[in-house]
């Protein structure tokens, strides 16, 4: 996008679907609540649940892992579990968020503005230098 007309046309094209944009994410992001995600232990032992927003719903235990580990080694495999479950939710919200790119598109398109009105001062300044007595 080398023209500042093109950046400007397209500043104006982002500005005007933001409205429809945003109820979009916002949508999504509600939606996040009704989504399960879950994780588990290295050793597949220990499996949590959590929905798309964050909130642990649930730590299974197997039998087995009841039985078989100490309560130090237990707690490591629920932990990881938990922080499996809490990263996939993490992932499902960031996907959310960038399904709709809204913000990464705005930034571009000012980004390039701002580069070539960069230029375009700093070439008005260069003239003005030329004019001067």
């Amino acid at each position: 996008m080398n023209d500042p007309e093109a950046a400007l046309r397209r500043l104006a094209e982002v500005t005007r679907s933001y409205p429809d944009r945003l109820a979009e994410a916002r949508e999504q992001v509600a939606g996040l609540r009704d989504q399960q995600v879950s994780g588990e232990s290295p050793d597949g032992e220990v499996t949590a649940t959590a929905d798309g927003e964050g909130t642990v719903t649930g730590v299974r235990f197997s039998a087995t892992a009841l039985r078989r580990l100490d309560t130090v080694s237990l707690g490591e495999q629920a932990a990881a579990a938990i922080n499996g479950a809490l990263d996939a939710a993490e992932r499902r919200r960031a996907d959310a968020a960038g399904a709709t790119g809204l913000e990464r598109a705005l930034d571009d398109v000012l980004d390039n503005l701002n580069y070539r009105l960069d230029g375009i001062v700093s070439r008005l300044a260069d003239v003005e230098r030329t004019l001067e007595p």
